[in-house]
């Protein structure tokens, strides 16, 4: 998974102006195919798995998704300091 896995969704979750736009359908399918990756990679356990995956399930908005999300994708802040 890279820093692009956010420009995957419409808008931004992590932005403040994003985050109150509802999620849409696409925006879920994202977060749960990041799920599925870091599930099959072994970073997450067969329970927090299910447990991500039924809020990213349930989320109404986009702020919703990020806590989802936050700790298996890098921030792109993170990413440009790697590459110094």
């Amino acid at each position: 998974m890279s820093s692009d896995t956010w420009a995957r969704f419409a808008q931004d979750p992590r932005s403040p102006q994003a985050a109150r736009l509802r999620a849409s359908d696409r925006d879920r399918d994202v977060a749960l195919e990041v799920l599925g990756e870091a599930f099959a990679e072994g970073r997450l356990d067969h329970e927090e798995y299910d447990a991500r995956s039924t809020a990213v399930t349930s989320a109404k908005v986009l702020g919703d998704l990020t806590p989802q999300l936050d700790d298996l994708v890098p921030d792109q802040s993170a990413a440009a300091l790697v590459d110094r």
